[in-house]
């Protein structure tokens, strides 16, 4: 829901200087995905699918997305 993307604040201070991981996607990092597109474009991302966590996973799962995140320490 729009409610649960929007939960983190616009004052959220930037993170500490750290080693990410790169790697594949996992369906645990669906929310966080959403969040990120929801908190950068706001209502205007081109992809729609990007705020739909369950979305995220199917298109995954079908191929029809490769996604590729960076993971902090957290």
């Amino acid at each position: 829901s729009e409610a649960e993307l929007a939960t983190e604040s616009e004052d959220t201070p930037l993170a500490p200087e750290q080693e990410y991981e790169i790697r594949t996607f996992r369906p645990e990092d669906a929310l966080g995905i959403s969040r990120c597109v929801y908190r950068v474009y706001g209502n205007s991302y081109m992809i729609e699918d990007a705020y739909y966590p369950e979305r995220i996973i199917r298109h995954n799962e079908t191929g029809e997305f490769v996604s590729i995140v960076a993971v902090d320490a957290n």
